[in-house]
């Protein structure tokens, strides 16, 4: 990580949300055998018996299917499972990678360059008819020792108001200098940030967003209402109104509309930073 001449430092914020897991089996007990008419008994009876049992299984059958789609569903939310479905990222691949991967169904969608973190990043489509885990395992098979893992998806969790929830206010410090914090310099990641807003509109700030191509970035509010903490006008009780702030946006809105942050953008978003000279 270079280091810079200026009094130069970085905070990254994120602020992600993480839920614990847990397995859980659930077994039906079979059911039981439909009495059988031996001749001695009312056919109309034993019928009506047999087909009593039948309802009483179907109904069982029923119910350990809908446990299973609810297991499956809670399964699915969790966040380890939360990912860009149909695509890997690939770390410093060797320089046969591409055309075995390429004669094993995969596709080269993006290769990113990482310098300031000395690493060079691989997204990869995987092959139609397979699962981005089953996938993930037959790449590693192939390729033992590569870093290969799913593109992770991330949440910002967080209050979105910021008038009266700031740093100062809530410590119940008096408003800041507008040159306090002159000469240093922060970095951030989180969410878009509105530059425009009253409370950020003239202070030093540059944004950048690493969101997806064809897709649209994150909506600019926790971001906008961390960067005020940070940054914002004496009057909107910013900690540091004076100093630089290089904001950096690892979120988006993905294909159904759902607010992402993702691996790669993360990765960018730091190596920005760190071209920037903000140390992290």
């Amino acid at each position: 990580m270079p280091k810079g001449t200026l009094h130069l430092f970085a905070v990254l914020i994120l602020a992600i949300g993480f839920w614990g897991g847990w397995k859980w089996w659930i077994s039906v007990p079979p059911p039981s055998k439909p009495s059988q008419n031996t001749g001695g008994g009312i056919a109309g009876i034993d019928k009506g018996k047999t087909g009593g049992n039948t309802q009483r299984s179907k109904s069982r059958v029923k119910s350990k299917t809908q446990v299973k789609d609810k297991f499956s569903s809670f399964k699915s939310s969790l966040p380890e499972n939360q990912f860009e479905e149909g695509e890997l990222l690939v770390v410093d691949p060797p320089s046969t990678f591409e055309s075995s991967a390429r004669q094993m169904g995969f596709t080269i969608v993006e290769r990113v360059s990482l310098g300031e973190l000395a690493m060079n990043l691989y997204r990869v489509r995987i092959p139609a008819g397979t699962t981005t885990l089953q996938a993930r395992q037959t790449l590693a098979g192939r390729f033992p020792g590569l870093t290969i893992d799913v593109n992770q998806h991330f949440e910002a969790q967080a209050l979105k108001d910021y008038k009266d929830k700031t740093a100062r206010p809530i410590a119940g410090w008096q408003a800041a200098k507008p040159t306090c914090g002159k000469g240093i310099e922060l970095g951030m990641i989180d969410n878009s940030v509105d530059v425009n807003h009253p409370a950020l509109k003239g202070q030093k700030i540059e944004f950048r967003s690493f969101h997806k191509k064809g897709r649209r970035p994150g909506p600019a509010d926790h971001g906008t209402a961390v960067a005020a903490i940070m940054v914002g006008k004496p009057e909107w009780g910013g900690l540091l109104p004076g100093t630089k702030l290089k904001a950096a946006s690892m979120f988006e809105k993905n294909k159904v509309g759902r607010v992402v942050g993702s691996s790669v953008a993360l990765l960018k978003s730091i190596n920005w930073l760190a071209k920037k000279r903000s140390r992290l």
